[in-house]
């Protein structure tokens, strides 16, 4: 009994995608720790950005995962992601998750609205919900169209944080550096977004041919979407070179080893492998290395 129910929670995990909840919940705190430190906010503060913010943006991430899936369900069958469905949930369990997960997301936003009385947040958390749906089952089939949507969304989740503190610390100002550097750091959240949407896209062009799903890859082809991605890959190299150039030796240091130089890397891989998952996998780890960043640029401000 004991192991069937770890092996539901792990498939349930694994359809929400839990890992990834995980790392945008990272930058969501650590951005608000990063604002926080620069500010006289009390305690009492953080835990109401934690349940006002946090917890919403996990369930509405979670819900659009689970929904995405249900969507998928026979693309992901030509694309041998649920071959084993002892590893996976079936369509109708799926749909089951998505509708619970779904209330849960309601819930937290009506108790987000109670703690914050915050009319921004609560309309970015209904518009989340619907975008993802209405992602899900038209928009991701348009091609670029719903890529850039995820990458929004995922921007916007990142600058929630942001909005939350000004609102409710008077007089709180960030300085120039934090600007620049906050705004830097999510148009390059923006943009390496927007290549892991389009390297998903390349992993799953058989499916979506065969569903009628007319993404980026289905529509001008495989080596074309190659070319782009690799021309996003050099202009998001090009813009960390120009931005960290405004933010200390330290960031700047960090950025060309660990952000640059990885970047050109993956933009060579991508127009010399067919092996998207290995690509995807090292776009992770990049992501990762990239959010160190924010603890970066706070201990070299504050030496």
């Amino acid at each position: 009994m004991s192991g069937e129910i770890i092996n539901r929670i792990s498939q349930f995990l694994k359809l929400i995608r839990f890992k990834n909840l995980l790392f945008l919940l990272f930058l969501q705190i650590s951005i608000f720790y990063l604002l926080l430190s620069s500010s006289n906010i009390s305690s009492s503060h953080v835990w109401y950005g934690i349940i006002g913010l946090v917890i919403p943006t996990f369930l509405i991430a979670a819900f659009g995962n689970s929904v995405n899936d249900y969507f998928d369900y026979e693309s992901d069958i030509i694309n041998h992601k649920n071959a084993n469905h002892s590893e996976r949930f079936a369509a109708e369990k799926i749909k089951k998750a998505s509708v619970r997960l779904g209330s849960l997301s309601l819930v937290s936003m009506a108790v987000s609205f109670l703690i914050t009385n915050n009319i921004i947040l609560l309309g970015f958390f209904i518009s989340s919900i619907l975008l993802l749906y209405y992602y899900s089952s038209k928009l991701k089939c348009i091609p670029i169209l719903g890529n850039l949507v995820v990458s929004c969304l995922c921007v916007i989740a990142l600058f929630l944080p942001i909005v939350y503190i000004m609102l409710i610390a008077e007089g709180v100002k960030l300085t120039g550096e934090t600007r620049v550097f906050l705004s830097g750091f999510l148009f390059f959240v923006f943009l390496t977004t927007l290549i892991r949407e389009l390297i998903k896209d390349l992993e799953d062009i058989n499916g979506d041919r065969a569903t009628g799903c007319k993404t980026l890859p289905v529509s001008i082809g495989e080596s074309k979407t190659r070319n782009v991605l690799l021309g996003i890959c050099l202009i998001t190299a090009l813009m960390l070179m120009s931005w960290a150039q405004y933010l200390g030796i330290f960031v700047n240091a960090y950025v060309m080893l660990f952000c640059v130089f990885p970047m050109i890397l993956i933009g060579a891989l991508i127009v010399r492998t067919s092996n998207y998952e290995k690509v995807s996998r090292y776009l992770k780890w990049l992501m990762f290395s990239s959010s160190l960043l924010i603890y970066i640029f706070h201990f070299s401000y504050n030496l």
